[in-house]
């Protein structure tokens, strides 16, 4: 009867332990260490649909948490590479940075929420706080600065550096934008707007400005006389080369008459 009591009193302990240990399961985050594959997990739930990616780190709260056959990705902040599962190359450090991610491939996203809403865009970076936000599948876009390329949702190789930097853009391509809130036009195409052009001064006085029919120069001053492009014009009329317009001619006189037009030009 004795032992029949010990028995019976150990029983309610039996169930507190199993009780105990059942809980401790169901809160447990991810073991520490590396995993097979060259994979590394720290955090609830990081890398938790991993089935056959190789070398990939997750550090974070559900960290790469989708991510099943891709590999070579770095998720460093909280919901990082979410929703990522396919593809390789991918790098997100910053909370939710590159959340939206599903197969895009090398994607580059520094800061909270860079990147957040790209679901197929590849070869994209992101750096700084918002940065291309709102991008789904563009591709090849950069943006440094917080909310630089913020808007744009499926424009691909623009280029926009400072803060708000290309914020107007939506789908646009092909567009440049250097400078702290140089937001550009919502659909706009193949535009460079840099900050402080036409308020800027040369050294001569003359306004900085970018000139597009004479060949892209930053500061062209149109009107302006240069001896070596007269000397590329007398070069080029020379009835001496074959190439020469005048060649046929073949006259000396006409020649040396325009080689002194030229130099009274320069007198």
């Amino acid at each position: 009867m004795r032992h029949k009591l010990k028995f019976i009193q150990f029983i309610p302990l039996l169930a507190v332990c199993f009780l105990l240990s059942a809980i401790a399961r169901a809160v447990s985050p991810t073991p520490d260490g590396g995993y097979p594959g060259f994979n590394t997990a720290e955090g609830f739930n990081a890398l938790f649909s991993l089935t056959t990616g190789a070398w990939n780190t997750g550090i974070g709260a559900q960290a790469l948490y989708s991510n099943s056959t891709g590999s070579r990705n770095t998720a460093v902040g909280v919901s990082a590479l979410l929703n990522h599962k396919t593809n390789n190359y991918n790098n997100a450090i910053g909370a939710f940075a590159l959340k939206g991610n599903v197969n895009g491939n090398a994607n580059n996203a520094v800061g909270d929420q860079a990147l957040y809403s790209n679901t197929t865009g590849s070869y994209n970076i992101g750096v700084g706080d918002d940065a291309l936000l709102r991008n789904i599948n563009g591709s090849n876009n950069t943006g440094v600065g917080a909310a630089a390329l913020y808007q744009d949702t499926a424009g691909s190789n623009n280029t926009a550096l400072g803060w708000a930097a290309g914020i107007n853009l939506t789908s646009g391509s092909g567009n440049v934008y250097i400078g702290a809130s140089v937001g550009g036009v919502a659909s706009e195409n193949n535009t460079t707007r840099i900050r402080n052009i036409t308020s800027t001064l040369q050294n001569s006085g003359v306004l900085v400005t970018v000139d597009s029919v004479n060949g892209n120069r930053l500061g062209y001053v149109v009107n302006v006389s240069s001896q070596r492009y007269k000397e590329d014009i007398a070069r080029s009329i020379d009835p001496a080369k074959p190439s020469s317009p005048l060649s046929r001619l073949n006259s000396d006189t006409n020649s040396r008459s325009i080689r002194t037009a030229l130099s009274a030009l320069d007198s």
